[in-house]
């Protein structure tokens, strides 16, 4: 449909209860004619086979793109929460899951992994955690013998890569272990 201000319109005609109506779903050529074609047929398809008229299809695919906006959101887990879900899972598995041990690992991510741990996992990168590392290796000595505390951070690479393989593992919300890089080192 050309529109008096020279644009052009995608419109649908469809007749409902007896009445003729109106849908229109793009502009051109924002909307290209194969994607005006396809939205028709399925308007159409939708509307035989579902009674769903053309705008109530639109909110229906408005609303799921929401929804899944927000499992998106919901999804975001940062690492202090990741810690916290890795931690009360780790409770009477029987070997390491004492008190004192699960509170040690909580207080060594604590620690060595501070700057990490309000940032959603996915946005964690290898190279970041590597430069950290090294930097709090660095920066960290040991009280006993004032030497670089490169066993404390070296048992904050092992329980973050664990951190990591339960969530890819057991939560299936990563796909890589971002520390994996600096075990290698």
């Amino acid at each position: 449909r050309g529109n008096t201000d020279g644009s052009v319109s995608w419109v649908m005609v469809f007749k409902s209860k007896g009445i003729f109506n109106r849908h229109t779903f793009g502009s051109y050529p924002d909307t290209g004619i194969d994607e005006a074609q396809e939205r028709a047929i399925t308007y159409r398809r939708k509307w035989k086979d579902e009674g769903l008229l053309p705008k109530e299809y639109d909110e229906l695919i408005a609303d799921k793109v929401k929804q899944d906006k927000k499992i998106k959101q919901a999804n975001a887990i940062t690492l202090r929460v990741l810690l916290d879900k890795y931690i009360f899972s780790r409770k009477g598995l029987g070997r390491g899951d004492g008190d004192a041990t699960l509170r040690d690992e909580k207080n060594t991510v604590l620690s060595v992994w501070e700057p990490f741990l309000d940032t959603p996992i996915q946005k964690i990168d290898s190279n970041e955690l590597l430069e950290h590392f090294f930097y709090w290796t660095s920066q960290r000595r040991s009280p006993q013998t004032g030497k670089p505390a490169t066993e404390q951070a070296k048992k904050a690479v092992r329980y973050i890569k664990a951190i990591f393989n339960y969530a890819i593992d057991v939560l299936e919300i990563l796909e890589r272990n971002p520390a994996k890089k600096i075990t290698a080192q």
